[in-house]
Order: C-alpha cells, then sequence, then structure tokens
C-alpha cells in the first residue's frame, strides 16, 4: 500500500460486508476475539481489489456466492477511535447472492443474527464500520 497525506487517497485494507436478508435486516454477529457487535469483516490481500475481496470473505466467512457486490462507501477509521491499526474501508453491499448464510468460523463469531438497521444501536459495543453503516442505513435503506 501506497501512503498519501490524504486518506480518503488509500487503498482499502479492510472491506466490511453489508449483507441482507430478504426483509432488508442487516447480518450482524459477535466477534469472540475483539469483542464487539459488527458487520462481517475481511483484510484485503496485497493485489486484491475491494470487491473480490469482499466476495472471498463473504465464501470464506459465511458460505455465500455474491452475484453482485457494490462498493456503498469507503471510509477511514483513524487509530485513536479505539485500540486497533488505522484502516481504510471499505464498505460493499451485498445485493445478490446464493447459499444459506452460515458461521463458518464459530471459533471467532458467535451469535449471527439479522437485525434491522435502527435496531443495530441496541447492541453493545458496536465495531465502527457497523455504526456508519448503521447509520447510513437509517437513512438510506436498501433498495
Amino acid at each position: 500500500m501506497v501512503e498519501t497525506a490524504d486518506p480518503s487517497e488509500r487503498s482499502p485494507d479492510t472491506v466490511a460486508l453489508m449483507v441482507a436478508d430478504d426483509e432488508d435486516r442487516l447480518l450482524v454477529f459477535w466477534h469472540t476475539k475483539y469483542r464487539f457487535w459488527t458487520v462481517p469483516l475481511g483484510k484485503v490481500e496485497i493485489g486484491e481489489g475491494d470487491i473480490h475481496a469482499a466476495k472471498r470473505e463473504a465464501y470464506e466467512e459465511l458460505g455465500i456466492i455474491s452475484q453482485n457486490i457494490e462498493l456503498f462507501d469507503k471510509i477511514h477509521k483513524p487509530a485513536n477511535l479505539d485500540d486497533y491499526s488505522d484502516i481504510m474501508i471499505a464498505l460493499c453491499r451485498v445485493t445478490n447472492y446464493t447459499g444459506k448464510v452460515a458461521n463458518l468460523e464459530p471459533d471467532k463469531h458467535g451469535s449471527l443474527q439479522f437485525l434491522n438497521p435502527s435496531d443495530i444501536f441496541n447492541l453493545h459495543p458496536l465495531s465502527y464500520p457497523t455504526k456508519v453503516i448503521a447509520a447510513r442505513l437509517t437513512e438510506t435503506l436498501f433498495d
């Protein structure tokens, strides 16, 4: 990754998956290692684009094959917001997929559930990308 003065010019380090069910509820789960509620997250590998990383993570973590993924937004999370590193996150909306969502990493992920975006704020604590996604979706729900 090439460092730039403007964080918005950085390539994403991480993808956050916005996976909805038929009722436009968003998938969240308890991350046992970091001890927060989150949407599925994954690292972007060297030489990999954000959409490809999102497709790979959807399959590896959830067992779904993404038919369509679109970049919803990119957000910068400075290190001072929590104990984790300074990262650029691609928020990727999974608009169509095949397969049934499953917890393929039970050692990392606890309870998986679909919630209305406004109900996500009742969970504590939330990962930074999950807070941003829930806030934006309460204004702009899935089409």
